[in-house]
């Protein structure tokens, strides 16, 4: 959209130019949008509503070339969404007709295609980066470290011990890892360097264990969610400071903050006083968020000293 702009506008002012081309931005932003309206009022017109996962397709193939004219980073962020929603929509469709519908089960799949999604996205992000378009690598590789955190964190919980064994559970997330793995192995291929595709790597092994226990030890499951989650969130701090990214650190410990107090609300509401868990809650929260403010600091000083 930038060279379109400067093509075909001749503007001499360097902030009317920018100014057109946030503009320009933004009416491709909108157009995006507009194809979802526009979309569900066929389909209401019609009334064409058997296949919800269709019209996400639609929707999100529709906008790839709007990405590939205009090199937005933000259009790009909305063109993941629609392929992240047609992804959960299909999967959610294809448990229901193998009637699979139960709560845990789909949890289990959803959770783990959440992590394969991440390391697609991490994949891509690490694509993006080794060629013209890295300027659309960061906010990409943000989405893929939520991903990658929220996919072990909802498995992470204790009752999935009584779960029971749905091989079918893994094939959404095992398509989409399988093309993770490819693309991170196109990447580290191109670039020379397995250290740039080291995240989507982690996650891509993290979900065949969870997929390998969800399968064959689904009693375990929970331990080995919290292990995997515990080890992204290491990987995580590691690169961050070795990448000089702040916000990959605090990201992740966060989330260790976050898994800590939920393991202890999950595992101590039953066994003590209402009014006695809620204040060793916060003791825990207190003491723990002083030692990783702490660390959070040298970690983030760590972190701008290498980007330095």
């Amino acid at each position: 959209m930038d060279s379109l702009v400067s093509r075909h506008i001749s503007i001499k002012s360097p902030a009317e130019q920018e100014k057109m081309r946030v503009a320009g931005r933004l009416a491709a932003a909108l157009a995006t949008l507009g194809f979802g309206g526009a979309l569900g009022l066929v389909a209401q017109i019609y009334g064409i509503h058997d296949d919800p996962a269709r019209g996400w397709l639609a929707w999100w193939l529709l906008s790839v070339p709007f990405v590939i004219v205009t090199r937005s980073a933000r259009l790009l962020e909305i063109t993941l969404f629609l392929f992240g929603a047609w992804i959960y929509v299909n999967a959610h469709e294809q448990l229901e007709a193998r009637s699979l519908g139960g709560e845990r089960t789909w949890i289990a799949c959803m959770s783990l295609l959440t992590l394969s999604l991440g390391a697609l996205l991490a994949s891509l992000a690490a694509w993006l980066r080794a060629t013209a378009w890295s300027h659309m690598a960061d906010g990409c590789r943000r989405l893929a470290v939520l991903l990658v955190l929220a996919g072990p964190f909802a498995l992470s919980f204790g009752f999935w011990g009584s779960r029971g064994r749905e091989a079918w559970v893994i094939a959404p997330g095992a398509e989409i890892a399988g093309g993770a793995l490819a693309l991170a192995a196109y990447t580290a291929w191109r670039a020379r360097s397995r250290d740039a595709v080291t995240v989507p790597l982690a996650a891509i092994a993290g979900w065949a264990v969870l997929a390998a226990t969800v399968v064959f030890l689904h009693e375990a499951t929970f331990i080995v969610a919290n292990v995997v989650l515990l080890a992204t969130i290491a990987v995580l701090i590691r690169l961050g400071i070795r990448r000089g990214n702040s916000l990959e650190i605090n990201l992740a410990i966060l989330t260790f903050l976050v898994m800590v107090l939920a393991r202890y609300l999950e595992f101590m509401h039953d066994r003590m006083d209402a009014t006695v868990g809620f204040l060793g809650a916060g003791v825990i929260l207190l003491g723990l968020g002083f030692f990783l403010e702490r660390r959070r600091r040298a970690w983030v000083q760590a972190s701008r000293e290498h980007a330095g």
